[in-house]
């Protein structure tokens, strides 16, 4: 685990400051470059060069990061997820608290959302985007996110 650290660091960097599209692009040439080229996730030079080209962060950026903060902020997510009993990805987080293994059938998903439609649950916010230091307004930008818009966290008038 300790060779990918690097990699993780500069994939959190990335989430906070570009949003969660540039993280997923960059974390797509990331097990590119692992699993079909063969290289190592720690070498710094190669993950600098990898992230300007990628994303567009400064070679120097990469370079000067502060490893330690964010592999520490990293390690309160691994816990947080040991909390919750998640060991395999993917895993669902639904609406903070609700979770279903990436193995559910739709039928099990479907279940769950109508049990949330009942209790006439509102909608939480993310549970890692605070350990981490993901800004709120990355999470719900059209333009960076992979996750909904803000407008359906916002209760519905009926």
């Amino acid at each position: 685990r300790i060779s990918i650290w690097k990699s993780h660091v500069l994939i959190q960097h990335v989430t906070r400051t570009k949003g969660l599209q540039a993280a997923e692009s960059l974390y797509a040439e990331l097990n590119y470059i692992h699993f079909i080229r063969g290289k190592k996730l720690n070498d710094i030079d190669m993950l600098a060069q990898l992230a300007f080209r990628t994303v567009g962060i400064p070679v120097e950026e990469t370079k000067n990061l502060n490893f330690e903060q964010i592999k520490a902020n990293i390690r309160a997510a691994l816990d947080r997820c040991a909390e919750l009993n998640i060991h395999s990805i993917p895993t669902f987080i639904i609406n903070g608290s609700r979770i279903l293994s990436g193995a559910a059938d739709a039928y099990e998903f479907s279940q769950l959302f109508e049990l949330i439609h009942l209790e006439n649950e509102t909608a939480q916010p993310p549970i890692f985007a605070q350990l981490l230091n993901i800004p709120s307004d990355l999470i719900f930008d059209d333009e960076k996110a992979l996750l909904v818009p803000q407008a359906l966290y916002e209760p519905v008038d009926e």
